[in-house]
């Protein structure tokens, strides 16, 4: 399940940086010198546009960061009210990018605590409705810093953003905008315009944790195309896994497979005598609402590869 970030962006600094870098999206050709070459390619793939939100956090409040996972809900506030909704796309601690994009606190801190994510959509929720549906939370509470409320408390926020917005529900993943397959195969740089949506989808789907192992962390896992995304385009959330990166290559390279049917895993013979025989003939991970993968693209997979 997705956390839920209760960001304020009250007074004038927070104002200011909100028309700074959310109001106006960062471009990542200003990102590229601030940050290390493999934190950019991860930033890029994430992201998969040329500019992005981004909001940073001051030491002071890092334990709340620390909570933060791609693919959670942040909600922003000001004036009794949270009055606009994203999803985590990415994070990173970097103080050289939080002083090019905001300078200093006048404690001397900066906001190098920084998290990433696409242009928000305009909500109108009063303090007091999540307030009431929090559960320990005060009725007269206002957000003061960050706040990542998680398990319990997260679902019952999520109920009242689902009442305000299009619902939130694993049906709604397939969203992720298909690809054209003629250009995937015209141009010698694939067009992926939905790959960093369908990534957050599956993290969100399961949890963040891979489909074969159970385990994160984030930084590891790749969003896997079950019928290849050069052939079809397809980025629908049943044509998609979360694997650890290993194990894709092995996904990719017919050494680790999927009964269509019965959704065990099924590790080529070569490879006995390896750690990754530990997963053979284990069933595939469901999703954290409790679905299956469908059978439809394992199927389509198997008759094409």
């Amino acid at each position: 399940m997705s956390n839920v970030i209760l960001q304020p962006a009250s007074g004038i600094e927070p104002r200011e940086h909100y028309q700074d870098t959310v109001d106006n999206p960062v471009a990542l050709s200003r990102i590229r010198s601030l940050i290390t070459n493999a934190a950019f390619e991860s930033l890029s793939i994430a992201i998969g546009t040329d500019s992005t939100c981004v909001w940073g956090i001051t030491p002071s409040m890092v334990s709340q960061w620390k909570k933060i996972r791609v693919g959670d809900k942040v909600m922003f506030a000001r004036d009794n009210r949270f009055f606009s909704l994203s999803t985590v796309t990415w994070k990173t601690n970097s103080h050289r990018l939080a002083v090019d994009l905001w300078g200093f606190h006048d404690s001397g801190d900066t906001w190098e605590f920084i998290y990433f994510f696409g242009p928000p959509e305009d909500i109108n929720i009063p303090y007091t409705d999540i307030n009431a549906a929090v559960p320990d939370r005060k009725p007269g509470a206002v957000p003061q810093g960050v706040t990542v409320l998680s398990s319990t408390k997260a679902q019952a926020a999520l109920g009242v953003i689902n009442q305000v917005t299009s619902p939130i529900s694993y049906s709604d993943f397939g969203d992720a905008p298909n690809d054209n397959p003629s250009e995937l195969q015209t141009f010698s740089k694939k067009v992926r315009r939905g790959q960093a949506e369908f990534r957050s989808n599956l993290l969100g789907a399961y949890g963040s944790k891979c489909v074969i192992t159970g385990e994160g962390p984030e930084e590891v896992l790749e969003a896997v195309h079950i019928v290849p995304h050069s052939v079809s385009g397809i980025n629908e959330l049943d044509n998609g896994l979360l694997m650890r990166a290993d194990l894709h290559h092995l996904f990719d390279d017919g050494l680790l497979s999927i009964n269509p049917i019965t959704k065990i895993i099924e590790i080529d013979n070569r490879l006995q005598d390896t750690s990754y025989w530990q997963y053979n003939g284990n069933e595939l991970r469901r999703r954290d609402d409790g679905r299956q993968v469908s059978d439809q693209y394992l199927q389509e997979r198997v008759t094409t590869s």
